[in-house]
């Protein structure tokens, strides 16, 4: 194969690997979810009884699909997904990190991460000043997050 060939498929490469990474970095961002989501939610609600410790417990989405947790002495991050329905999201979390030992009801870190629901239903409420999430495998148990900021 000539020099000048060799130079032309080096350039070519180059230019799919560039926009290879564009693209994927822009779904990346247009997959993550709704502009409203995005920022600090408080733990505010729940079907059961909340010990007194979780009115800390925050929930923090940020813009690049990416979210932090923090319950007790918990913290986790992970990344996020939202596929839209008619009036509400399917929310898809996937946990990467876990750290400490005891979220805000008392569980386990290690419990946590070993029996986390990773798809939950997410309506808005109140004109998008709280979200509430609900799973199908746990039946009339809900949890509600308000906007911290």
């Amino acid at each position: 194969m000539s020099a000048g060939c060799e130079q032309w498929l080096r350039r070519r490469n180059r230019a799919r690997s560039i926009l290879g990474g564009l693209l994927a970095a822009r779904l990346a961002a247009c997959s993550a979810g709704p502009t409203e989501l995005i920022g600090t939610w408080r733990l505010s609600n729940a079907s059961g009884t909340l010990p007194d410790a979780c009115g800390n417990a925050t929930l923090t989405f940020n813009r690049d699909g990416t979210f932090d947790s923090w319950s007790g002495a918990v913290e986790s991050r992970g990344r996020y997904v939202t596929k839209a329905r008619k009036d509400s999201y399917d929310l898809k979390l996937e946990r990467l990190e876990f750290g400490g030992r005891e979220n805000c009801q008392g569980v386990t870190a290690t419990y946590m991460r070993d029996h986390q629901v990773s798809t939950v239903n997410l309506a808005f409420e109140r004109d998008g000043h709280d979200f509430r999430l609900t799973a199908p495998e746990l039946p009339g148990a809900y949890i509600v997050y308000t906007r911290a900021h």
